[in-house]
């Protein structure tokens, strides 16, 4: 039983390198560039809402790394309709980086991937603290090239921790942190799920 195990953490890291190096060829975040950090005085959750153009296959959650990165922030998807959670992950300063114009984006890989469907709106929300890591507010992104065509931005919802949030601005492209999900293909997807299934069964 031990040999078995140990044979499974082996072909886990393998497969864990494997994957690694596909996310980076099969996944795209929905946000191609970050802005410059103007904010850290607000506690609460902020971010955008958004309508997606085409079905898309969620890998990944992610905030773009400021000139101050030492917290945690989870990161939520809502789902507008029924104002439920529908997946969630925590970044910090060890997370992994993906490359974007003008920085860097840290992003934690979802647990099991999830479907957005085309014509639906989500809530995406960060985690902020007041006097904590920097984050760039209210700015207006640029359609082409601070952002994929995947979805269109529908404007800033904001508020409290833990709950769907009942605030909102409803202005096209505004965007409050820059937070961002990561989609793929079907294959990454087929990696990501069979990764969490495998290290769930060896935990059992």
């Amino acid at each position: 039983m031990k040999k078995t195990k140990i044979i499974l953490v082996i072909s886990i890291i393998v497969m864990f390198v494997v994957s690694t190096i596909a996310y980076g060829k099969d996944m795209e975040s929905f946000f191609k560039a970050v802005r410059p950090p103007t904010r850290n005085d607000y506690s609460g959750v902020t971010g955008i809402q958004f309508t997606m153009n085409s079905d898309a296959n969620v890998l990944a959650l992610g905030r773009p790394v400021t000139t101050t990165f030492k917290q945690e922030h989870t990161l939520t998807i809502w789902d507008v309709e029924t104002k439920k959670e529908i997946t969630k992950a925590t970044v910090g300063s060890k997370s992994a980086q993906f490359d974007v114009k003008d920085g860097k984006i840290a992003y934690e890989m979802l647990k099991l991937s999830v479907k957005l469907l085309k014509g639906k709106s989500y809530h995406l929300m960060c985690e902020e603290f007041a006097a904590g890591d920097n984050w760039a507010t209210v700015y207006m992104a640029v359609p082409g090239t601070d952002m994929t065509d995947i979805a269109d931005i529908d404007g800033i919802p904001w508020g409290p921790v833990g709950a769907f949030v009942p605030n909102f601005d409803a202005t096209k492209n505004k965007v409050d942190v820059g937070c961002t999900f990561f989609y793929g293909d079907a294959k990454a997807v087929s990696q990501s799920d069979k990764l969490s299934t495998t290290w769930g069964e060896l935990r059992k």
